[in-house]
């Protein structure tokens, strides 16, 4: 029986371009679909077993801005996880961060008729919820504010609201944070956290010591190489991410800033990159891999018609300690510390 796979090679044309002409997707020029067919009936191709498979898979798209990052990659590997077996097909959009990139891949998403989509989007504004609401296709928003849709997030508040404290603890008082860009409110509930604590502590808020950037390690490093070498440099910082931690932690490295003896540094998101790296990180935990079961479960719901009424989840975060804040003697000793709950 002729395959997609013998079509391809036939035409010189992928796989996934022959599967779409054949199912006469906008996304392909109707010169490409016609010359497609025409190969596909010289081979006999059963065009009846094409709409057969094509009705027995859902499929499920997964919007994330870079699959590089840990964070994206566990929460997909959670969805991957909850629809393995199952007749779902994840269908993965990498924007790389791009707002037109990720207006780009909804419309293909939504030119593809999926059955449902999972996106992570830190924007203050989803303008496109409404073409997916028209169509009235399933959407799960992770790590986003509520919109009227099916979201789920972490307390960001709370999380940094936990770190802080714990810097605070250790007789930190000149507390910085190098954040991503105070667009969404996610990241402003962090920076809320950050100078609740320090008012609980008798301490006054102080805009200098917070640095907005793009979330990545070059802009942690870049970012500390400056601030280390100021007179007024903090002798602790929270960071928006694990990758960020890393770039301070590098820059402090360069400098021959020892951490966390004269500077501590706390990541955010808790991946695999803390307690890789060497000090190990201590990081605030966000359960990616929980987060995309839930996703991918809601999806499924919506899809079955189980679930209609729109919600809104959010995870409790936990902060894990490790060296980079409290040094490898008293770590070793006492291993790893949770706060905020139970691992």
């Amino acid at each position: 029986m002729t395959a997609l796979r013998d079509i391809s090679e036939e035409t010189g044309y992928s796989v996934s371009t022959v599967s779409r002409a054949l199912d006469n997707s906008p996304l392909i020029s109707r010169n490409t679909r016609q010359i497609i067919r025409k190969v596909a009936i010289k081979m006999n191709y059963d065009f009846h077993n094409k709409q057969q498979l094509k009705h027995s898979c859902k499929m499920v798209g997964v919007i994330i801005p870079d699959i590089s990052n840990y964070f994206f990659s566990c929460i997909v590997q959670g969805i991957n996880a909850y629809y393995r077996g199952s007749d779902f097909v994840v269908v993965l959009f990498d924007t790389g961060g791009g707002e037109y990139e990720e207006n780009v891949a909804i419309k293909k998403a939504l030119s593809m008729e999926m059955s449902g989509l999972i996106v992570f989007s830190g924007r203050k504004e989803l303008d496109y919820l409404k073409e997916i609401d028209a169509v009235k296709m399933p959407v799960v928003v992770i790590g986003s504010e509520d919109q009227g849709i099916n979201v789920i997030d972490t307390d960001n508040k709370k999380g940094a609201y936990l770190a802080t404290k714990h810097l605070l603890s250790l007789g930190h008082t000149h507390i910085g944070v190098v954040s991503g860009h105070l667009e969404s409110k996610s990241r402003l509930a962090r920076l809320e956290g950050y100078k609740e604590a320090l008012v609980e502590s008798g301490i006054l808020y102080n805009p200098e010591l917070v640095w907005e950037g793009s979330a990545t390690k070059n802009f942690g490093y870049s970012c500390a190489l400056e601030f280390l070498q100021k007179d007024a440099a903090p002798s602790a910082v929270i960071t928006q991410n694990d990758m960020v931690a890393l770039g301070v932690m590098a820059a402090a490295e360069e400098l021959g800033v020892k951490i966390p003896d004269q500077l501590a540094v706390v990541g955010y998101d808790n991946t695999l990159l803390a307690a890789a790296v060497t000090p190990h990180l201590t990081s605030v935990m966000q359960p990616q891999v929980e987060m995309g079961h839930i996703a991918a479960e809601i999806i499924e719901e919506l899809v079955s018609g189980k679930k209609t009424d729109k919600s809104k989840i959010v995870i409790t975060p936990r902060l894990i300690i490790r060296e980079s804040t409290i040094g490898a003697d008293i770590y070793n000793n006492e291993q790893q510390k949770i706060i905020g709950g139970k691992e």
